[in-house]
């Protein structure tokens, strides 16, 4: 295998959504005799990264940890609010994973949104729901009617 700089096209998937990656030069090995069969050095794939992250628009490793810092959260805080292995953030801010879509947008919504920040935290406002949780008390009544015709269905005329 011999190392080249060439264009490097693909098409990947994310998050079950397919994205063109398009890089004008980039360093892979390529074997002479088979030029369809490549393989991608560690700068490689890391460019890859970076140029996936910037076409599926998620945020980057430096915004995750910016967004983390900004807070004063630990790695481990920032897991236990988005309910992640504490060893997901890590990798999120190497850039040796990408984080899926909704928890890219959890993120942006984080950082944006205080009512959002003191829900996670465990600071929302009880006042909104009646007993103060999203669920009836445990010794509640839970009613459910249903419509249900006192007559047979009786079809419409001409069909």
């Amino acid at each position: 295998m011999e190392l080249v700089t060439g264009r490097y096209r693909a098409e990947i998937k994310h998050d079950g959504r397919p994205y063109q990656i398009d890089l004008p030069a980039l360093e892979f090995y390529r074997c002479p005799d088979c030029p369809d069969s490549v393989v991608l050095p560690d700068e490689a794939d890391i460019a890859i990264g970076i140029e996936l992250r910037r076409v599926a628009k998620l945020l980057t490793p430096e915004q995750i940890k910016g967004i983390r810092s900004r807070f004063k959260l630990s790695q481990k805080r920032l897991a236990e609010l988005l309910d992640i292995a504490e060893s997901t953030v890590c990798r999120w801010e190497t850039g040796a994973q990408i984080q899926q879509r909704t928890l890219d947008k959890m993120l942006r919504a984080y950082a944006k949104l205080p009512s959002l920040r003191a829900f996670l935290e465990g600071q929302e406002d009880e006042a909104d729901t009646p007993n103060g949780s999203l669920w009836p008390a445990d010794n509640a009544r839970v009613t459910i009617n249903l419509f249900m015709p006192q007559a047979p269905f009786a079809p419409l005329a001409g069909y």
